[in-house]
């Protein structure tokens, strides 16, 4: 006897149907710039259908060189940004001009967590960003945000960063907003925050 088996209850033979995992993302906010200073999404994160919550970045483009993107939660009621000194981050780059190399840089107990290292403000390479966020409404643990980020430095040369952050001490507060900004000035126009929820 052969064939394919809807369920796992000791038959002989056959092959065993595998349950089916749902892992789609639904979109759930779209934010463009418009030379905006920062960008703030509030709303969504309250929504426990979703394990994570991942931001797509596109056309990173800063109006100056060598900015960082730099994010803080949000939380409390009402919703506003946690600025306590209590963030921590780490960041590691490689990059590739002439050469190649790598370049890393950390922080803790700062009032912003660092995403990037410095970005070149240039429309024809802008740059794109996919951050990732666990644990957003746990009340035990501490909240997550990884990122990655292919752009074009800010010496002329082609980089992709990666970044951890965390919020040491707002692990007994809900997660209800993220706001992403600039070490200087604006972003230009036209950079688009798409932000998913993912099952």
């Amino acid at each position: 006897m052969s064939g394919i088996i809807g369920d796992n209850t000791g038959r002989g033979t056959g092959l065993i149907k595998a349950t089916s995992v749902d892992v789609s993302r639904t979109l759930l906010n779209t934010a463009t710039t418009s030379s905006s200073a920062n960008v703030t999404i509030d709303g969504h994160f309250a929504n426990t259908d979703y394990k994570k919550f991942i931001i797509e970045i596109d056309h990173m483009d800063p109006a100056s060189n060598a900015v960082y993107v730099r994010t803080v939660f949000r939380g409390g009621d009402p919703v506003a940004d946690l600025t306590a000194s209590n963030y921590w981050h780490v960041l590691h780059g490689v990059y590739r001009t002439s050469g190649h190399g790598a370049t890393s840089s950390g922080g803790n107990n700062a009032a912003y967590a660092d995403l990037t290292q410095g970005f070149e403000a240039n429309a024809a390479n802008a740059g794109y960003g996919t951050v990732i966020i666990h644990n957003a409404q746990s009340t035990s643990i501490h909240k997550v945000v990884e990122s990655y980020w292919p752009a074009w430095g800010d010496s002329d040369e082609w980089t992709h960063r990666y970044s951890a952050a965390t919020y040491e001490t707002a692990a007994s507060t809900p997660m209800l907003g993220i706001k992403f900004y600039l070490s200087s000035g604006n972003f230009e126009d036209g950079v688009v925050f798409r932000t998913y929820g993912q099952r």
